[in-house]
């Protein structure tokens, strides 16, 4: 008896011992390689490319993008520059939404759009934890568990997504604004801001104008977008403009209006061109925006 009990001991815990080494991963996810964001989006693993993965801080404001190989991408957004957990808000939750997470599709599309944390649903909950900044690499490690929504014909669907980000370099300034220009007015009113800037996050090029958080202009583009008329879809399209005025945001949409990029040199980094759109109140709301006469030259990083 004495026997049988000890062998049972032994079988017990070199199950557990193969269990571990085998099953390494917990969290359901595969672990995220120098450089390189991933994670389980709903019952799929997604693993990012570390080219195609970066941080910036601007503005008090932690962005966290990558971009997968097949085109999908997430993204995250945090109010701070600590290490700490940062829970994530909807629209809803009568807070301005500070903290935000997203994730889009290969196949984006108005029939396939963005699950997101800004969403009109209760549904989406969760945080993104910074659990370390190695100021003296310039990196940046941490984790997220997050529920995302979204709204197809109507229905709302949600999904699971949680992973990890393992030191990914980050910046923490802009491209100085001495050979960068911008111009646009807003209802018919001038708007300069303070910060012009553009950067590749998550595997488009965004165009930033604006004042911190009291307001701005966003603009959405392919990093390979050519020269001529790009038209403006809907909120979190490859190519979309966002307005916001404090906690408002205003959104463009499909037919909405344009950017004309008159030069774009990728190995330089400069785009120029001009834009006009209407914008209305997004997610939901009756107010609506018009920009007129925009114009922007700058360097992007």
């Amino acid at each position: 008896m004495r026997t049988l009990y000890s062998l049972a001991l032994i079988v017990v815990f070199l199950f557990t011992q193969c269990s571990s080494d085998d099953d390494p991963d917990k969290a359901g996810f595969p672990k995220a390689e120098e450089g390189t964001m991933t994670a389980l989006v709903g019952e799929d693993e997604w693993v990012s490319d570390p080219n195609e993965t970066a941080i910036s801080i601007i503005d008090n404001t932690i962005s966290i993008g990558a971009k997968a190989p097949d085109g999908s991408s997430m993204s995250l957004v945090v109010v701070g520059t600590e290490t700490g957990t940062y829970e994530i808000q909807t629209i809803n939750s009568g807070q301005i939404p500070l903290n935000s997470a997203a994730f889009s599709p290969a196949n984006l599309a108005v029939s396939n759009p963005t699950f997101a944390s800004l969403s009109i649903s209760n549904s989406a909950k969760g945080s993104i934890t910074i659990s370390n900044i190695d100021t003296d690499n310039a990196t940046m490690s941490g984790s997220f568990d997050v529920t995302l929504s979204r709204f197809v014909d109507g229905q709302e669907e949600l999904i699971d997504v949680t992973g990890e980000f393992n030191t990914v370099g980050y910046t923490d300034s802009v491209v100085p604004i001495d050979d960068n220009s911008f111009s646009v007015k807003v209802n018919g009113v001038a708007f300069e801001p303070e910060l012009i800037s553009g950067a590749i996050v998550a595997g488009k090029l965004t165009l930033v104008f604006n004042n911190g958080a009291v307001q701005g202009i966003s603009i959405d583009l392919p990093t390979n977008v050519s020269t001529g008329t790009q038209n403006l879809g809907g909120f979190g399209t490859a190519i979309s403009a966002l307005y916001y005025l404090g906690s408002v945001r205003y959104s463009s949409f499909n037919g909405s209006g344009a950017v004309i990029v008159t030069q774009h040199d990728t190995t330089n980094k400069r785009i120029e061109g001009t834009f006009s759109f209407d914008a209305e109140e997004w997610p939901l709301g009756s107010g609506t925006v018009s920009i007129t006469e925009g114009e922007f030259a700058l360097t992007y990083k």
